[in-house]
């Protein structure tokens, strides 16, 4: 049976969704590493470190991902509000892998941006990328 063009594009989308989410987790981690060098305690620096990725994020798959003609103010706030349910896993994941498991901070970082992305992806596609 052949795959429906819907879900042959939401495929598509999605592994771009995933080039453009392993950019900004570069862009995460870097900005991540930056704000602890600076002695800030590591909740606050992923959280500093998640509007500066996914500000990135949007632009790239406002364009690439989604194929969006523009980006907007209304649609990038929105964005960023369904990406603080991904905050919200990604911050329960870094704690609780750093104080209840005793990972490497930076490992646990990892993990908690992972923990948010297809909720991210579902959400995105559904309301901002419609």
């Amino acid at each position: 049976m052949l795959v429906e063009i819907p879900f042959r594009q939401t495929i598509a989308q999605f592994i771009r969704f995933g080039v453009v989410g392993s950019l900004g987790t570069v862009v995460n981690l870097i900005i991540f590493e930056g704000v602890r060098w600076a002695g800030i305690h590591y909740l606050p620096a992923a959280s500093v470190s998640f509007l500066g990725a996914a500000t990135g994020n949007y632009l790239l798959n406002s364009r690439w991902t989604f194929q969006k003609s523009r980006a907007s103010a209304k649609d990038w706030i929105l964005y960023v509000g369904i990406n603080l349910i991904g905050l919200g896993a990604n911050l329960a994941v870094l704690s609780c892998f750093t104080e209840l498991w005793h990972w490497p901070v930076s490992l646990a970082q990892l993990a908690g941006i992972g923990a948010g992305t297809i909720l991210n992806f579902a959400f995105s596609k559904a309301l901002v990328f419609r």
